[in-house]
């Protein structure tokens, strides 16, 4: 975010600060919506929300491919990555819960400890692997096949979700 707002639209920092201000009210209003939405949001649904934040950052990744002006880039920019902050919201609190309440009790911290040192390593992981591809090609390409890619996985993993539903741990339909 800061790359593609400072270096590549060369914008200020105040529009960095705009950015992330907007991307942290998306997740707090992700949030909220799984509250809201809790009865809807089934674990054998769940692969639509990766699909769905995938496919959300598809306008900005088209947007850095067209000849507009960076503060019509940055808006979109801004616009796409904040729906795909609040779709990641609500997926990560969504597993968390079907991971804590699929664990037994006695070994809960240790699954938990487990997924956010996983989570923990894979961001610095991903921003290695990001400044690379940000380097090597434009960031249209970097965002589009980003988007595309997230959007498969959700569409690859809507299996192994929908299996989450077929069965709770208490042997009832989720």
């Amino acid at each position: 975010y800061p790359y593609l707002v400072r270096t590549v639209l060369a914008l200020t920092p105040a529009h960095y600060s705009v950015a992330e201000s907007a991307a942290g009210a998306a997740a707090i209003l992700g949030g909220l919506l799984v509250g809201v939405l809790a009865g809807r949001l089934k674990p054998s649904r769940m692969h639509r929300l990766i699909t769905a934040a995938g496919t959300a950052l598809l306008p900005a990744g088209l947007m850095f491919a067209l000849p507009a002006p960076a503060r019509a880039v940055f808006a979109v920019t801004v616009a796409s990555f904040s729906l795909a902050q609040l779709v990641c919201s609500m997926f990560s609190i969504c597993a968390m819960t079907e991971i804590q309440s699929r664990t037994p009790e006695r070994l809960t911290g240790k699954v938990m400890a487990f997924v956010y040192t996983l989570s923990l390593c894979a961001q610095p992981l991903g921003q290695v692997v990001y400044g690379a591809l940000f380097d090597a090609v434009p960031a249209a390409a970097v965002l589009t096949a980003s988007a595309l890619a997230v959007a498969a996985a959700g569409a690859a993993c809507s299996g192994f979700f929908r299996s989450l539903g077929r069965r709770g741990t208490d042997g009832t339909e989720s």
